[in-house]
């Protein structure tokens, strides 16, 4: 998404259990959202540039206690609203968030996503836990569903 020349990405890393989005990118950061929360620690001091044109992020960094208060705080209210008074309307924000089922964080803070994706990951997330999934959500905008790691990708025709 960061490749189109018409919008900016910005990767918000809010699973403050594990939060891993760093690691993927193989960031060194020294500071991370828990830094915000719980330090007063200023975005600006925590937003860290890729390399990557269009894409920003920001990062986590080491484990939360308390992960499900904090995002119902009127700190997650805040950077909410900082990152979307900062925000301009090509920009597109991505939270990502722990599973869904193994903590309460993502129902604690539901109210401030626009829409959410499912991710299912072939092999470990089994149909039930998706329904349970989809039956917690219900009456949110969803945007759909991706299937990660799958063993027998579809084939797709040009018919």
């Amino acid at each position: 998404m960061a490749m189109d020349v018409n919008q900016t990405v910005m990767l918000v890393d809010l699973d403050l259990r594990h939060p891993k989005v760093h690691w993927f990118f193989g960031l060194e950061n020294e500071v991370g959202l828990r830094d915000y929360f719980l330090s007063d620690k200023p975005l600006s001091d925590i937003l860290i540039n890729p390399g990557i044109d269009r894409l920003t992020i920001l990062p986590g960094r080491g484990q939360a206690i308390g992960s499900s208060e904090i995002l119902s705080s009127p700190k997650m209210k805040q950077l909410v609203n900082e990152l979307n008074n900062k925000r301009n309307q090509s920009r597109i924000i991505i939270y990502n968030l722990p599973p869904v089922l193994g903590s309460d964080d993502v129902l604690s803070a539901i109210d401030f996503y626009d829409a959410l994706l499912i991710v299912v990951e072939e092999g470990k997330n089994k149909p039930d836990e998706v329904k349970q999934t989809l039956t917690l959500l219900s009456g949110k905008k969803m945007l759909g569903t991706v299937l990660t790691k799958s063993q027998n990708p579809p084939e797709y025709s040009s018919h």
